[in-house]
């Protein structure tokens, strides 16, 4: 009865978790900013605290340097979360397996 118990309550959480993300949803305007090579304008929605903004954009390093064609590395080597991942699958695999392997005894 317990495991029926737990088998619902993660049912019931990951049902949750589902449909947060459409809960969470904002609506936004049909209209995206408007990029331009010295400038990025957002149009406003007519609200009464609302207005558009515009961003200005300066010459940037990348601009400066001509290496406007290569992107920053910003992420991670994924290899490094795959073992990481798969060390902790496996030490949780031996700690289950010698639990029931203890109370088999026991």
């Amino acid at each position: 009865m317990k495991g029926l118990r737990i088998v619902l309550a993660a049912l019931l959480v990951s049902a949750m978790m589902a449909f947060a993300g459409p809960a969470l949803a904002q609506e936004g305007s049909d209209d995206g900013p408007i990029v331009r090579p010295d400038r990025i304008t957002k149009p406003g929605n007519g609200g009464p605290n609302v207005g558009p903004s515009t961003l200005e954009r300066g010459a940037t390093t990348a601009d400066s340097a001509g290496a406007a064609d290569t992107l920053p590395f910003t992420g991670s080597d994924l290899l490094v979360f795959v073992v990481i991942a798969a060390g902790a699958i496996g030490a949780g695999s031996l700690l289950v397996r010698s639990s029931r392997s203890r109370r088999a005894e026991a």
